[in-house]
């Protein structure tokens, strides 16, 4: 049982370039430089797989973090310039405890990858760590208001947050939260092939429910690219179909954020929207989705999404020149 453990992978060292060079410990070997050599100077995790925070098996007062897959970067942020951290994956899934849950009032604790550098940070040690930030119990808090949620120390990147309902005995997972950023415009495609999908609301609605859907960290000072594809059937030459992207469940009806199909009584018309915004979307942890209605309510209208016509869902993130030291991650 821990609340920390240093990151440790089966070759080379977990974090590279501190201050202690060749021959020196840590220092830094051939597996190191080839590693650094291959990552781009974005703060993040760099596979989706990579650094992913779950609920322990069996449930208890711990979580898990993936191991074994995908490097990360993290921004030096104790004093100018410091540059980035690469880490590599743990060698295996390590589990984290969670302190004991406040008797009635609920708590925001923070799942965290924390470099330290004793060179520059004074904290006596040269190491990558995963580490439980706990926060204050604070009636009302939630994973959406993160009240009473501690501020993120220096040279850490936030890996999940933790809801811990007052007299938990268990975390699962509907009480993690996914706040992983994205490094190297990481891109999130999904594809529906599972079935026609139709709406007669002119109130838009998710195009497959959660098969399209996934949760994304944006960042601010970014430019966002998003783009859904479908193909379409209006029902009739006096009904057009609508689409735009949902943010948290709400419809963007803009220019920006929205297509039309006219009517038509044409079988498979191209339907969609093809989006690129800088600032467009409040920072944070979005759950972004494509969306679709009626644009006469009460016809019924139909979007493709078979095996012989999928559905697809697109979107990447990235910074703007300028952006500040942090180039696409401001920490």
């Amino acid at each position: 049982m821990a609340n920390t453990i240093d990151v440790a992978p089966a070759a080379g060292h977990p974090v590279m370039a501190t201050e202690l060079g060749i021959g020196l410990s840590p220092g830094y070997d051939a597996i190191d430089l080839r590693r650094m050599s291959m990552v781009g100077q974005q703060e993040g995790v760099h596979d989706s797989g990579g650094w992913n925070v779950t609920q322990h098996t069996p449930a208890a007062m711990q979580v898990d973090i993936a191991g074994t897959v995908g490097l990360a970067t993290v921004q030096g942020d104790t004093i100018t310039a410091q540059g980035f951290y690469v880490v590599a994956p743990h060698s295996a899934t390590a589990s984290l405890d969670i302190a004991t849950a406040h008797a009635t009032l609920p708590r925001i604790d923070q799942v965290l990858l924390h470099v330290y550098d004793n060179q520059v940070d004074g904290l006596g040690s040269n190491r990558a760590a995963m580490e439980i930030l706990t926060g204050t119990a604070t009636s009302g808090a939630t994973l959406d208001n993160r009240n009473g949620a501690a501020s993120l120390p220096a040279t850490a990147i936030r890996l999940a947050d933790v809801l811990v309902p007052g007299g938990a005995g268990t975390i699962v997972n509907s009480n993690i939260r996914d706040r992983r950023r994205w490094a190297n415009g990481a891109v999130f495609f999904n594809i529906l092939t599972s079935g026609d999908v139709s709406t007669s609301s002119n109130t838009f609605q998710n195009v497959g429910g959660s098969a399209l859907q996934f949760r994304v960290e944006i960042s601010p000072n970014t430019a966002l690219e998003i783009l859904f594809t479908a193909q379409a059937d209006p029902g009739s030459s006096s009904t057009a179909l609508n689409t735009t992207l949902l943010v948290d469940g709400s419809g963007i009806d803009s220019g920006a954020f929205y297509g039309n199909v006219p009517g038509t009584s044409a079988n498979f018309v191209p339907a969609g929207f093809a989006i690129t915004t800088v600032n467009g979307i409040a920072s944070g942890s979005r759950l972004l989705a494509p969306g679709y209605r009626s644009g006469t309510g009460g016809t019924s209208v139909t979007l493709h999404a078979n095996v012989n016509r999928p559905a697809s869902f697109f979107f990447r993130e990235h910074p703007l020149p300028g952006a500040g030291a942090n180039g696409l991650i401001n920490g």
